[in-house]
This record gives C-alpha cells, sequence and structure tokens, in this order.
C-alpha cells in the first residue's frame, strides 16, 4: 500500500509539471518568478541586517568605555623638598624610577545630539539602497514585459498563420481534385503549393524566434516554459502602480542632506563626560609617600569646541547647494515623468483610433477572402488571387493583433508608478 502511494505522488508531481509546461502563463506570474530570481528579498533583509550592525557600532562609543593603562620612567634629577624646607613632618624626594598601572573608565554624558543623528543617517543610507533595489526590480519588470508581450504577439501571429494554412491545405485539395477532374489548369495547383511552402516557411521562422524569446524569458524568470505554454493577455487595470523609485530616492537625499548639516552642528557643541581610574603605582608629586600605593580619581570632563563652528558654516552651505541640486532633479524628474504620461496618454488614443480602423478591415478582408474563396471555386476568380485576398485577411489580423499588444504596453507603462 506505501509503494502504491509514493508512485501516485511521482505521477502527480509529474502531472503537475507537465501541466506547467502545457498550461498557460500570466504576466505577473512572469514579475513575480522574476523577481524572485533576483533573490530581491534576500538583498532586502541583508540591507536590515546591516542597518542593525550599523546601530550597534554607533551606540559603541557612548557606552560605558573601559581601558588598561600602564607606564613606567626614569629621569636622572628629581627634586628633593626636604633638602631647601624645614617642615616638622618627613618630606620624600621624588623618586626618579616612576611607574603607574591602572584601569579607565568614561562615561559619555552629552555629546550634542550626535548618536541619534547618526542613527537617523543610517536609516536613511539603508532606505537609499532598498530604493536601488526597488529601481532594478523595476527595470527587470520592464523587461519581462517586452519579452512576455513580444512572445504573446509570436503566438497570435503563428495562429493566424496556422488558420490560413488550414485554409490554403482545403483549398489545395480541392484545387487537386479539381485539376483530376480537368476544371482547373495546372498552374492553380502550383500557385497553392508554392503559397503553402512560403508560408510554411514563414511558421516555421516565426516558431524558431518564438523558442529563442521563451529561452530568454525562462532564463530571467526561472520558469519552465515549453512550446504549448500559452500566455495569457495581460488586463493593465490589475497591476497596482508603485511610488517611482527616482522621486523617493531625491527625498531620501534630502533627508541626508539635513542631517549632514545637524551632525555638523552637533560637533560643535559641549560634549559632557564623566570618567574615573583607580590603580597602583607612585605619582610624581607626593612627597608624603615614598612607596607605591593604590589611588583613585573621578572627574567630569567638559568639552567645549571653539574653531569647529567655521566648518559648521562650510557644512550649511554645502547643504544648501545639495538642495538645490536636488530640486533641480526633482523638477527635470517631474517635468519629464509628466511628459512621458501624455506621451503615453497619447499613444493610447492612437492605438484605439487605430484599432477601430483594423477592425473594420478585418471585417471586410474576412468577407473579400469567403467571396474569393466562392468565385476562384466556380472557376470566375484566378487561385492568384485567392491566395493575395487570404494574404491581406492575415496581414489585417496581424496589424489588428499587433495594435492589441503595443495598446498594452502603453498601458502598463503609463500605470507602473503612482501619480
Amino acid at each position: 500500500m506505501g509503494k502504491k502511494c509514493i508512485l501516485a505522488s511521482i505521477l502527480l508531481l509529474c502531472a503537475a509539471g507537465l501541466l506547467q509546461a502545457q498550461g498557460s502563463l500570466t504576466l505577473e506570474r512572469c514579475r513575480a518568478a522574476a523577481r524572485e530570481v533576483s533573490r530581491a528579498e534576500e538583498a532586502v533583509d541583508l540591507s536590515d541586517s546591516d542597518l542593525a550592525e550599523r546601530k550597534k557600532l554607533i551606540r559603541t562609543p557612548y557606552l560605558p568605555q573601559a581601558h588598561g593603562y600602564g607606564s613606567v620612567f626614569y629621569q636622572s634629577d628629581a627634586p628633593d623638598p626636604a633638602s631647601f624646607t624645614d617642615l616638622p613632618f618627613t618630606l620624600y624626594p621624588m623618586p626618579k624610577l616612576q611607574f603607574h598601572v591602572g584601569v579607565m573608565v568614561s562615561q559619555t554624558i552629552y555629546a550634542g545630539g550626535s548618536r541619534k543623528v547618526r542613527t537617523d543617517l543610517a536609516e536613511v543610507d539603508s532606505e537609499l539602497e532598498k530604493q536601488s533595489i526597488e529601481g532594478s526590480l523595476i527595470e527587470a519588470d520592464r523587461a519581462v514585459d517586452e519579452l512576455f508581450l513580444g512572445i504573446l504577439l509570436m503566438q497570435k501571429q503563428e495562429d493566424i498563420l496556422k488558420g490560413q494554412k488550414e485554409l490554403l491545405e482545403r483549398k489545395l485539395e480541392s484545387a487537386r481534385e479539381a485539376f483530376e477532374a480537368g476544371k482547373i489548369y495546372r498552374t492553380d495547383v502550383l500557385r497553392l503549393e508554392a503559397g503553402l511552402s512560403s508560408l510554411n516557411s514563414s511558421i516555421d521562422g516565426l516558431v524558431a524566434e518564438r523558442a529563442s524569446a521563451e529561452g530568454n524569458l525562462a532564463a530571467l524568470t526561472g520558469l519552465e516554459i515549453g512550446p504549448e505554454t500559452r500566455l495569457e493577455l495581460p488586463q493593465p487595470e490589475r497591476f497596482s502602480p508603485v511610488d517611482d523609485p527616482s522621486l523617493k530616492s531625491l527625498e531620501l537625499q534630502e533627508q541626508r542632506a539635513n542631517l549632514s548639516l545637524r551632525l555638523s552642528l552637533a560637533r560643535c557643541l559641549p560634549k559632557l563626560s564623566l570618567w574615573g581610574t583607580m590603580g597602583f603605582g607612585q605619582w610624581s608629586l607626593d612627597f608624603f609617600r615614598h612607596d607605591p600605593d593604590v589611588f583613585g580619581v573621578v572627574g567630569l570632563g567638559l568639552s567645549i569646541p571653539l574653531t569647529s563652528w567655521q566648518d559648521y558654516f562650510y557644512s550649511r552651505n554645502l547643504r544648501n547647494n545639495a538642495l538645490a541640486r536636488i530640486d533641480i532633479q526633482r523638477e527635470n524628474l517631474e517635468r519629464r515623468r509628466s511628459a512621458e504620461l501624455s506621451r503615453y496618454d497619447g499613444a493610447i488614443a492612437r492605438y484605439d483610433a487605430m484599432l477601430d480602423g483594423a477592425r473594420e478591415a478585418v471585417a471586410k478582408y474576412e468577407e473579400l477572402a469567403s467571396e474569393m474563396d466562392r468565385l476562384s471555386s466556380g472557376g470566375e476568380a484566378s487561385v492568384s488571387e485567392y491566395i493575395d485576398a487570404l494574404s491581406e485577411l492575415s496581414s489585417a489580423r496581424l496589424e489588428q493583433q499587433r495594435l492589441i499588444i503595443l495598446r498594452i504596453k502603453e498601458q502598463l507603462k503609463k500605470g507602473q508608478y503612482t501619480l
């Protein structure tokens, strides 16, 4: 019973793989697969991990710091206060050989707010990195769209040409019967055979081109795309727009410029710290004890920068220049986006108008091909005229499908970013 279950599971997996290769494929699935192959989520996770580690590095200098120290030195001439004073207590000469060993502990109490500014800068840098990743994903989406719609158009073209081929094959079969019955000339049969050979050549070339494009799409998405895989016509309204990474990056750059100025200001503010040391050794000015001893010192340190303000003014000028450049870039980007939207709207309107004409042309050519089929069967029109009408019908259908794909492409571009 267990072996039968295992065998059934294997058969189900094989069937699922076969269905994926022979089933339908959507643009949404291809985009998602391409993003998965690019390992974008992993890159974002690494960026978050880097941010967490940077915050730890930023916090470290503001935690209690401890370090050991030691020194030893010798001076050949040491003062002896007992030699020139007459005091009622004992004074010892300064030892020529001196040493100190100990531990110093310090704690920053106030550093001008630099810790928070550095943390905010790290967060902005992390967001800039994520926007760069998002920009690369959008470029991948565009590459997928181009390949997907190109393959879809080739599939439509192949379907149209195969439909034309079926009509020619039926016509050729009827022509051969008519030729054997002596109703038509051999030239009519040859024209149909030549037209069919030319059509087969076009189909073979299209199949080869589509196989190459399918291989590129499979490499980009990691999906199994076989000759029997049918691509579904995308519905642009089903795709949700995203924020423009370029505009978002400009906003983050603006934040970074302001934070850099705040960090420069923090360097100009007073710094307050608490420190203490404990050790063993001899103090050079201790004339009351001769032997080394344990000692301890506690202090409060205040540092007031006096010459750092000029650096702040230089940094402020740099910040103002950076903001001016960002405003120029934002203005140019918004102008370019506005022009692109206008161009997309114009292209969509143009394709809508052309599609109306293409549908009417297809209907007329269908009627013409049907009429030429009837006339050529009765000997009232030549086979060449029927082949020409059939070719014109296929061309009209191909043009209609091309316009549909182009319109979808412009709709996808227009709806890519939030307005």
